[in-house]
């Protein structure tokens, strides 16, 4: 006896030689479903993903298009990646363009230009007043008020004698304001 009658022998025994009736077959192809998935959670390894692309491969059969799970699978991980890396590129734009959490490189440029010029203008509001030898307020920016004369400005310090002869030097970068008195 060869293969092929081994086969016929089967199908003869197990009474599969007619054709099996509609409601039959329809019943098959539905418990086919509910067997895979009992199946796959005694192994525990039905999941979300598992789901997708048993969703996936059973739709294509419902519609009649013959596709085999790994097909299946490589669609739903294609599907997977894509939206992930929407959402990633989404979620990057919104930080950097509308919360503005990165500087913009023109916004900071010009910051960084009125810093300069606010400096700029201190030193030069400091040199006429050294020149004068005359008695200044000057605030800072913590709001503190330091009364005297001004000695010397040399690299940003301030060295300022107050009434009482003390010299007190002040950083150039934590004044306010500088007023004659």
């Amino acid at each position: 006896m060869n293969q092929a009658d081994i086969f016929k022998e089967l199908i003869r025994y197990y009474r599969l030689e007619k054709p099996v009736p509609i409601k039959v077959h329809k019943d098959l192809l539905q418990a086919r479903r509910e067997t895979l998935i009992a199946i796959l959670k005694k192994q525990g390894k039905y999941g979300l993903f598992i789901l997708l692309v048993m969703n996936l491969f059973f739709f294509g059969k419902r519609i009649g298009i013959s596709m085999s799970i790994i097909k299946c699978t490589i669609i739903v991980w294609t599907i997977s990646l894509t939206t992930a890396g929407v959402i990633t590129l989404s979620a990057y734009y919104i930080a950097r363009n509308i919360l503005s959490i990165e500087p913009h490189p023109i916004k900071e440029q010009l910051q960084e230009e009125q810093v300069r010029e606010k400096i700029v203008v201190k030193e030069k509001v400091v040199e006429d007043i050294e020149k004068k030898i005359t008695f200044v307020n000057i605030t800072k920016k913590d709001g503190e008020i330091i009364k005297g004369q001004i000695i010397s400005n040399k690299n940003g310090i301030i060295s300022i004698r107050n009434k009482s002869g003390n010299v007190i030097k002040i950083d150039i970068h934590t004044i306010w304001k500088i007023r004659k008195q």
